[in-house]
């Protein structure tokens, strides 16, 4: 019995051999298995740096671009302040030019105008409104007299009734000095009207210096500005435009929109 138990115990070992063997056989395809993965997980990583990598590079050549466009952006803006500043330069200068070419003219206007007729005697009417406020004018004194701008068409749309108002006498002196004595005479006496000069409604007429367009706007405007501030005082000046908010503070020279902005104040809001 104890023969046969050593050869029946013998016969289990052998028996359990092939799957002792199986399961090794199998350890090592896992293994060989694993390696490969290992393998393809070593050439993942490689690949995901050559990604990092190349990511870099292009994340690097993106920050470069992006400053060079931001530099650009900041050279055109500095270019764009530049040309308006130049453009309101030249604007400026051509303004003062077309005001200074006016300096010996001065232009006679009515609350309504004053009437045109196709008859009518502009040199007698400014050498009879001369004599009512007090200014010997002889003929030889006058450059040119004539209305401001082309002759309006005396039939218009009832929406543009405003046109029908008649145009601004300007009178053009060969004198400076004579220009400035008529005005102030204008100015201090305020007698003058429209009786005896041309027909119509008597009304009140004004004597002032003539403005280019542009500062005869920037007039306008900084009126509306001076009475929306409580500026007591708004006048023209050898062709350049004060305010004074009143008698105890000096006179505030205007030459642009800005200046209202700056020295007087903003514009009022659109009424809705």
């Amino acid at each position: 019995m104890s023969k046969n138990s050593k050869v029946k115990g013998k016969s289990n070992d052998e028996t359990q051999i092939p799957d002792v063997l199986s399961e090794i056989r199998q350890l090592r395809l896992d293994i060989s298995d694993m390696k490969e993965k290992n393998t393809e997980i070593s050439l993942l990583r490689q690949e995901v740096q050559e990604l990092r990598d190349q990511i870099s590079i292009l994340s690097d050549s993106l920050a470069d671009k992006h400053l060079q466009f931001v530099t650009k952006l900041e050279q055109a803006d500095l270019q764009i302040a530049t040309l308006k500043y130049s453009v309101t330069q030249l604007q400026q200068q051509l303004s003062a030019q077309e005001q200074h070419s006016m300096r010996n003219e001065l232009e006679i206007i009515g609350v309504i105008g004053v009437p045109e007729s196709d008859t009518e005697n502009l040199t007698n009417i400014v050498l009879t409104a001369s004599q009512i406020i007090g200014v010997q004018l002889q003929e030889t004194d006058l450059d040119d007299v004539t209305r401001a701008g082309p002759k309006r068409p005396k039939h218009l749309p009832l929406n543009r009734a405003n046109e029908h108002k008649p145009r601004p006498i300007i009178v053009k002196l060969l004198r400076r000095q004579k220009r400035d004595e008529i005005i102030k005479a204008a100015k201090s006496r305020r007698n003058l009207t429209s009786e005896n000069l041309v027909s119509g409604a008597v009304q009140k007429l004004y004597v002032n210096e003539r403005l280019s367009k542009e500062n005869r706007m920037l007039f306008r405007e900084a009126r509306l500005r001076a009475t929306a501030h409580n500026f007591r005082f708004c006048w023209i000046r050898n062709g350049a435009i004060y305010v004074r908010e009143n008698e105890n503070k000096p006179g505030i020279r205007i030459s642009s929109a800005d200046d209202l902005d700056q020295k007087v104040g903003p514009s009022a809001p659109p009424s809705t």
